[in-house]
């Protein structure tokens, strides 16, 4: 998977004065790495920008084996931090509008099976103390 994306080149948000650029498979993997060394509730920085980075992606350039992997892992980290949800609800809502360009040839509809991802992803996103409307990212 890694691979498909190599086209894309990572702009690192950390260092503003010099920004450092990364290959795409180079930056998954060490978010992926801090990810499984972090401590629950806890999201390392690299993910972050990772999570921020496939919302706006996968709107242009969509890619079925990363939108499984950013809604797995989203998925799966909500229960301890939401900032991987919030994105993947960003994502969809993103797909949802109809003025922003779609992945897919003019003229043909959202594929329903984003509509059902949504709506799981909502409602893992309904806990007490949290927003119902997914926050800009």
């Amino acid at each position: 998977m890694a691979n498909e994306l190599t086209e894309f080149v990572w702009f690192n948000e950390e260092t503003v004065e010099a920004p450092v650029t990364k290959p795409y498979p180079q930056v998954r993997q060490e978010a992926l790495a801090q990810r499984g060394l972090a401590s629950p509730g806890e999201m390392p920085a690299k993910l972050k920008s990772l999570y921020k980075f496939w919302s706006g992606m996968l709107v242009r350039h969509f890619n079925a084996n990363v939108y499984d992997e950013f809604r797995s892992l989203s998925l799966e980290d909500a229960p301890h931090d939401h900032y991987g949800l919030q994105c993947l609800l960003n994502f969809y809502k993103k797909l949802f509008d109809g003025n922003t360009e779609k992945p897919w040839l003019a003229g043909r509809s959202l594929p329903e099976i984003f509509q059902l991802h949504y709506q799981q992803a909502f409602n893992s996103d309904q806990q007490p103390g949290l927003a119902a409307e997914p926050k800009a990212i």
